[in-house]
């Protein structure tokens, strides 16, 4: 609640610690009441503009108005008491600008500057409240101004600029709300703001809201459309003695109707590409008009002049561009209609052929055996209505379709036209552009699978065609087609090269293909087996699980007593062998056998294994050094003697094939 002083106040003030009144503070807040406090209620509701609060709701509490100093006001209003047991305060309850509000007041002791009568359960409570002295000197401006403006528009096909009233008071920026196909909001501290990139035909929607002390008066709105796009192409496709019959193509963007008439004359309405136009006279010249129309915005105008046909003996003939009626020579009935007159309708074109297709264009060519001035090609994307739309008038048999983006599906339609813009019936076919390879290929890999993913091209595709072959083999290659960006390749050869190779479709049409290849993941080599043809001669086996027949292999071996080490490679499959030689016997090597893919080798399979032995004898003479001979001769002493000889040569001749026994004499 706002304590008023009586010093003059600024001309524009913002309120922000205003209290809301309700039935749990009341009490407290009179308590707190100390110097000079204006406490009270209106005297009437709707008495003035400033009725109301801005969200609408009435007032209840005065308000100082802008420029005004207020009288002293005796009022009186009759309330509603509750209960005593009814917590003390108000409530106050009000449905927009209505002027009917229901009030309850629960008594509270007599204070100063109130006088107050009720009696005890009683429901008919009057109240007496006694305003302060009148403060004068000083003005404020009411916290909830009321503002009405409008917004004016001045727009095109493209753009909008929009300007509005400035609205009263400290404001301190116009918040902007557009509604249409995209919604925008925007700050400004002007008054006007241009829309640009609009749409041709559509409907927006703009509310603008100043700002005042932190928030927001009420709206200046408008609703309008853009100006729309003009038809495109209009040709005559059948004329009559009364009638002309147009087609056209629809403009870019939207609108809601087309407007078909003479140039002068009153407007007909349609929602399709095409029109007739009747009530003409026979023989006569006249200029046709097609005007898109949305909301109240119509378009440019798009024109044709042309003649209506003219009976002469009984045959239907046809007036010329511009320049009246045309009297053809009486036909004899034997000779028939003329296959190919200036004044009728010509023939259709025949065989088109699709060639020179590339990822951006196409050449269209087609045969015609009549007469014709010119012929008229579309090309439209099938699956895009909005997407390309191509319209040109040529006067060879072939056209060069240019500018469209990969992968589009077009559909392509030729008129054959007369020197009256008459033209015969269109004839269609369909044809893609090639489409655009992928941009790059990226492959990851396990024992048994490769995913491959790729970003997607550029323009529009079908599908793409994924092929994974093991390289150099002459395997047949998988082949799979997907709609995705990635696939995963499964049940492949461990420990092989793969090549992948992915294509883009568009109908029968396809990209150059994008090619990446890697390695499955090496396994380790299992069940290593040895055996011998001799001493210095041993053939070594393993089994690879689901390598591949082109696996390649490393065999490493060593006798770490001779310092002796060697390796040997070789390409095999999952069951594999390798014989060596030049090993040395008796003695102990350990083998390892690893899978390699490109970099990367398996963990080592492993065996350790002594070659056979070539026995040779070796004489170790001892002599006992005890003082007591005896001794050197019980079992006891030998056996120790020998365990300790075996430790001795144990070390020195560790990774060979020996053993040392007692020679009896």
């Amino acid at each position: 609640m706002p304590t008023y002083v009586s010093a003059p106040w600024p001309p524009q003030v913002c309120f922000k610690e205003l209290v809301t009144i309700s039935h749990d503070n009341s009490l407290e807040l009179v308590r707190d009441v100390k110097g000079q406090h204006w406490i009270g209620l209106r005297e009437k509701l709707g008495a003035d503009p400033w009725s109301g609060w801005a969200n609408g709701d009435p007032i209840t509490f005065q308000n100082w108005y802008h420029g005004k100093q207020q009288p002293v006001v005796e009022t009186t209003t009759a309330i509603t008491a509750v209960p005593k047991t009814s917590t003390s305060g108000f409530t106050q309850t009000a449905s927009d600008d209505s002027l009917n509000t229901s009030l309850t007041i629960t008594a509270v002791p007599e204070m100063s500057g109130f006088t107050q009568t009720a009696s005890d359960d009683s429901l008919n409570t009057s109240l007496t409240i006694t305003a302060v002295p009148e403060m004068s000197g000083f003005t404020q401006t009411a916290y909830d101004d009321r503002f009405y403006g409008s917004v004016s528009v001045d727009r095109n096909t493209v753009n909008a600029t929009l300007s509005w009233l400035s609205a009263p008071g400290n404001i301190t920026s116009y918040r902007v709300e557009v509604q249409g196909p995209v919604n925008l909001n925007e700050n400004v501290t002007g008054l006007t703001y241009d829309l640009f990139n609009v749409t041709p035909g559509t409907h927006y929607a703009v509310r603008v809201f100043p700002l005042k002390c932190d928030r927001e008066l009420n709206s200046q709105n408008i609703s309008f459309f853009t100006k729309p796009e003009t038809p495109q192409n209009p040709t005559v496709f059948n004329i009559t003695e009364s009638s002309v019959a147009l087609r056209w193509d629809r403009p870019a963007g939207n609108l809601q109707s087309y407007c078909v008439k003479v140039w002068g004359g009153p407007c007909q309405n349609t929602s399709e590409e095409q029109a007739t136009v009747s009530g003409l006279i026979s023989g006569g010249c006249y200029t046709l008009v097609v005007l898109s129309a949305a909301g109240d915005m119509w378009s440019e105008v798009a024109n044709i002049t042309v003649g209506t046909s003219e009976s002469a003996d009984g045959r239907v003939t046809q007036g010329r561009r511009g320049n009246g009626p045309v009297r053809p020579r009486p036909l004899i009935e034997s000779e028939g209609e003329p296959p190919e007159s200036p004044h009728h309708r010509p023939s259709n074109v025949t065989n088109l052929v699709v060639s020179e297709v590339t990822n951006q264009s196409l050449k269209l060519s087609w045969s015609h055996s009549g007469n014709a001035t010119g012929y008229r090609v579309t090309a439209v994307d099938i699956n895009n209505a909005t997407g390309f739309r191509k319209t040109v008038n040529v006067s060879a048999k072939q056209v060069q379709v240019t500018q469209v983006r990969p992968g589009t599906h077009l559909q392509l339609t030729v008129w054959a036209l007369n020197n009256l813009k008459l033209e015969g019936h269109g004839v269609t076919t369909e044809s893609f552009i090639a489409p655009d390879p992928v941009p790059s290929l990226y492959l990851t890999s396990s024992a048994n699978s490769i995913q491959a993913s790729w970003p997607p091209p550029n323009g529009s595709y079908q599908f793409f065609h994924v092929s994974v072959q093991l390289k150099n083999s002459n395997d047949t290659p998988t082949h799979e087609n997907t709609n995705s960006t990635s696939l995963t390749l499964y049940n492949l050869f461990a420990v092989a090269e793969y090549e992948v190779t992915v294509s883009t479709h568009a109908g029968n049409l396809e990209s150059d293909p994008v090619v990446n290849s890697t390695y499955t993941i090496p396994v380790m080599p299992e069940d290593l087996t040895i055996s011998h043809a001799n001493a210095s001669t041993a053939t070594l086996k393993w089994r690879t699980p689901n390598a591949a027949p082109t696996t390649k292999y490393l065999v490493r071996y060593n006798a770490s007593f001779w310092n002796h080490a060697d390796k040997a490679s070789l390409h095999g499959g999952p069951d594999s062998s390798l014989t060596v030689g030049g090993l040395r016997p008796g003695s102990l090597y350990v083998f390892e056998v690893l899978s390699m893919s490109g970099d990367q080798q398996s963990s080592p399979g492993r065996l350790e294994h002594f070659t056979p032995g070539n026995k040779s004898a070796v004489t170790l003479s001892m002599m006992c050094s005890s003082v007591q001979p005896l001794i050197c001769e019980e079992n006891a002493t030998k056996e120790d003697v020998l365990k300790e000889l075996k430790t001795r040569f144990g070390v020195v001749l560790h990774g060979v094939s020996w053993n040392i026994t007692w020679k009896e004499r």
